[in-house]
């Protein structure tokens, strides 16, 4: 019998970042899995995957299924040594995989440091951390664990300003996502982009070694953030056996 995980739910605060934690397990214990979504959803998509308004409307859905499908042909087509099989059979350890041309892929694995700021307290919160691999822009989201809007995110990295909402609010349950580049972009609960805020991308570059990063915003009770900082390692180049990809 094949091996298989269970079945897991795609939900609509599911991000793309989590949602590749389930195919990496995946493909270490070389398993199958049953992913359970909305019926409007998929109706949705086999509508018209590509429109802008099915991205907007299910924001995340698209990006978590093209990163299953890309680690499922990688799985399918046994292009994971022993080796590689094993570190992602570890479920304390994080994943990306990206295409790098047919039958081919780049498989890195993922630095994740993550904190909580108590919004209660005008105090900001420092995370330290080390980046343990190369100078590379820094990634992060801010999620708000808050029932009410949150005001003024600022975020500094080793001392220097990199961004700052202002008079700008989080929703409830959404978040403030940085890939790169000069700007960073305001999500709601279901990760639907709304606007997109500058970032000094100079100042959002970190070197290897100790960091140091601090967050705060608006005094607001009842209120926290919580911050997942990310660096992708060296990618490790994994192909398929030929003729293994139909």
């Amino acid at each position: 019998m094949p091996h298989r995980l269970g079945w897991f739910a795609l939900r609509s605060d599911t991000g793309v970042e989590d949602a590749e934690w389930l195919p990496a397990r995946a493909a270490g214990f070389d398993a199958g899995f049953a992913l359970a979504a909305s019926l409007a959803s998929t109706a949705q998509l086999e509508a018209d995957p590509k429109s802008a308004d099915a991205a907007k409307q299910l924001g995340a859905t698209l990006a978590i299924l093209a990163a299953i499908k890309e680690w499922e042909t990688a799985r399918m087509a046994r292009a994971f040594p022993p080796e590689v099989k094993a570190k992602l059979r570890d479920n304390t350890r994080e994943f990306h995989l990206a295409s790098a041309g047919p039958n081919q892929w780049d498989l890195r694995e993922m630095q994740s440091t993550k904190a909580t700021h108590d919004a209660s307290t005008s105090a900001a919160t420092v995370v330290q951390f080390t980046n343990s691999n190369a100078g590379q822009p820094l990634q992060w989201i801010v999620r708000s664990a808050s029932k009410e809007l949150v005001t003024g995110v600022t975020l500094r990295i080793n001392g220097k300003p990199v961004i700052d909402l202002k008079d700008r609010t989080l929703p409830s349950g959404g978040s403030l996502k940085y890939v790169g580049g000069s700007e960073a972009a305001v999500c709601d609960a279901a990760w639907r982009e709304l606007l997109r805020v500058p970032v000094d991308a100079n100042v959002a570059r970190v070197n290897t070694g100790n960091q140091q990063l601090e967050i705060g915003c608006a005094q607001q009770k009842g209120s926290s953030l919580k911050i997942e900082l990310r660096t992708p390692g060296p990618a490790k180049r994994i192909i398929g056996p030929e003729g293994a990809r139909q």
